[in-house]
């Protein structure tokens, strides 16, 4: 009898157990979904309320909150459906940008479809990726028709080699002025070792800028070869007729000319 209620027992903690379980995936489920909702629908006070708790901190949120991974799929709805208002308090979480490759998708979707806003507000920080290539190749000014995020997108990409020229020579830590000092006070040795120093950082600067024009000049060469061959194919579309009845007519002259000869 006492091993029949010790298996029972068993038994109704096991059940417990995956009642809790079960509960557990749908109340998360649960909420996740609503957050998407929220997201793609624009409610933005479901999704700061949302991402309120999920940021409290208690020991609950931090088990059925939100990932950084569905809060990045979060700014995917937002984007694609050019709710940027929403979009503006996703970028708040500093846990989307652990997803490169989302946010670049990000981009390209808003560009893709046009959303301004949301490009100016994806742009507006600069671990955003400007220049990431989709599966067919495309980057994201290549996605969209719109002149106004084409030079929105240039412009993102220089205020990133800019920034990218300024951390080298921050990291470098040697102005010209710093070089000057040196110059005057210090030794030939150490201002020789501070001028080859300086020449590295130049060299690196120079790199860096030389690799992104290149890569404009690769995207710029690339549209115009485009261009040219839908010119040459409306061209050739056009004129096709004209051709083949003119070559038509030398074909006949030709035969007439042969019966002579």
């Amino acid at each position: 009898m006492e091993n029949t209620e010790e298996v029972f027992s068993i038994l109704d903690l096991v059940v417990l157990v995956l009642v809790m379980v079960v509960s557990f995936i749908w109340n998360k489920n649960r909420r996740t979904k609503r957050f998407y909702e929220a997201c793609k629908s624009g409610d933005l006070e479901t999704v700061t309320e949302i991402l309120d708790n999920n940021k409290a901190g208690s020991l609950i949120w931090s088990v059925v909150g939100l990932t950084s991974e569905q809060q990045s799929i979060g700014l995917m709805w937002a984007c694609s459906q050019g709710m940027d208002k929403v979009v503006l308090r996703l970028l708040d979480c500093e846990d989307i940008f652990e997803h490169r490759f989302s946010l670049a998708s990000c981009l390209m979707c808003a560009c893709k479809r046009g959303y301004r806003e949301c490009v100016r507000l994806l742009l507006s920080d600069e671990r955003v990726p400007v220049n990431t290539v989709n599966k067919g190749g495309f980057t994201p000014e290549e996605m969209t028709e719109d002149e106004v995020i084409r030079d929105m997108l240039r412009q993102g990409h220089w205020r990133r080699v800019k920034s990218q020229v300024k951390k080298i020579g921050d990291t470098v830590g040697l102005s010209i002025d710093y070089l000057h000092e040196f110059e005057e006070d210090t030794s030939e040795e150490v201002v020789a070792k501070a001028l080859e120093i300086k020449n590295k950082e130049i060299l690196k600067k120079a790199e860096l800028i030389e690799s992104k024009e290149l890569m404009e000049y690769g995207k710029l060469k690339k549209k115009f070869e485009e261009e040219k061959r839908a010119i040459q194919e409306k061209y050739n579309d056009e004129t096709d007729e004209l051709r083949s009845a003119l070559n038509e007519e030398i074909f006949q002259v030709k035969k007439v000319y042969n019966k002579f000869i």
